[in-house]
């Protein structure tokens, strides 16, 4: 899977990665890429290394 965006709350990244472990638990050979930059970057990136 592939997101592109600014990191930004609107856009809902964190909810993307919620639903992506959900995906990852049925399919784990599931990748999910983010590109982009912005200020959720630093919370998103504890979302990751928390999962």
């Amino acid at each position: 899977m592939l997101s592109v965006g600014r990191l930004i709350k609107r856009k809902g990244f964190d909810l993307l990665l919620q639903a992506y472990m959900e995906v990852k638990k049925d399919l784990p050979d599931t990748i999910l890429t983010i590109i982009g930059s912005g200020p959720e970057f630093i919370t998103l990136k504890n979302i990751i290394d928390e999962n």
